[in-house]
């Protein structure tokens, strides 16, 4: 029982962890051969360059693009301004912060400056299986 409850406690004290600094800046422009999207993630600092809020989403909740649903505002084709909304994102936090920790960290960023919020479900979905057979 005491495990669980250090768990628990380790996991509110991480989750409320927060940047020392952080700058998250919209793009202007998208300058030629810049246009794909930087993540550079190391112990006490996260730099991202030319992204989209849904890249930002799904670093900071180790999820895959097909894992995401929201209005279309959000940025499916066309979510948050589609491909003309990047930004900019510039954190530092202590040297040792471990990146999984930067992570639970970008996820309070996001709730702060974009005022995101979301909940986790299981949906079933629709799918093909490819097997291979005896000819």
């Amino acid at each position: 029982m005491r495990f669980c409850a250090a768990l628990t406690a380790f996991a509110i004290a991480a989750s409320a962890q927060s940047f020392d600094v952080a700058s998250v800046k919209l793009t202007t422009s998208i300058r030629p051969g810049y246009g794909n999207e930087h993540i550079v993630a190391r112990p006490g600092n996260l730099t991202m360059s030319n992204v989209r809020l849904r890249a930002m989403i799904k670093w900071a909740y180790d999820v895959k693009d097909y894992q995401i649903s929201g209005p279309s505002w959000l940025g499916l084709p066309g979510w948050l301004g589609g491909d003309l909304a990047r930004y900019e994102v510039l954190a530092k936090a202590p040297a040792e912060t471990p990146v999984a920790t930067l992570r639970l960290m970008l996820q309070k960023l996001l709730a702060d400056r974009f005022k995101l919020a979301l909940h986790r479900e299981t949906r079933e979905v629709p799918a093909y299986a490819l097997t291979v057979t005896k000819l």
